[in-house]
């Protein structure tokens, strides 16, 4: 039986990189399970199992990271993938009024890590690339049904500021967007 130890503190050994070309694959697989362990028990199996092989199929994975306008960084803990963030460079939706403003796609910890920081690094990993492209604010959205999520990103200053819908399968769902301005 093989097991691991955890460093005491997890933000000793954490490193964020950004993710490379070659780490599609394993991106892929690591998005996926976050994503199904984060929200397959609130949603009809049919429409969420089929917007996941969609989004988290390792060929999307790797066309999003060919993207211009698409960075995804990775956090690891003494080499464990701990969490993940995706940042986009589009046009904000009409509630954003600080702009211009960089969009926060995705933010996923592992449920090994809730609760030890990671989340946190990856949003001031996020926010300080952000500062330094000279973006006024940071934006996202997030499911209004999504109470832990919701929870962090009001605790680490971000403010609703709007709303708006994202479909999966033939579920609509409302979503809570979210904006932090940058200082």
């Amino acid at each position: 039986m093989s097991s691991f130890t955890l460093n005491a503190d997890p933000l000793k050994h954490l490193i964020i990189t950004e993710a490379r070309l070659e780490d599609a694959p394993e991106l892929a697989k690591f998005s996926r399970q976050l994503f199904i362990d984060s929200f397959a028990h609130m949603n009809s199996p049919d429409d969420f199992y089929a917007y996941v092989e969609d989004a988290f199929a390792p060929q999307c994975i790797k066309n999003e990271l060919n993207h211009p306008l698409s960075r995804f960084f990775i956090a690891k803990c003494d080499h464990i993938w701990a969490g993940y963030a995706k940042i986009h460079k589009g046009e904000p939706p009409p509630c954003i009024m600080d702009t211009p403003a960089l969009e926060i796609a995705r933010l996923y910890v592992h449920p090994d890590f809730i609760g030890r920081r990671i989340g946190y690094s990856l949003l001031n990993h996020c926010r300080q690339h952000a500062m330094d492209m000279g973006y006024r604010s940071i934006w996202l959205g997030s499911w209004k049904k999504n109470d832990r999520g919701n929870r962090f990103y009001e605790r680490t200053g971000f403010s609703i500021t709007g709303s708006t819908t994202f479909t999966l399968g033939n579920d609509v769902q409302e979503d809570h967007v979210y904006s932090m301005t940058l200082r």
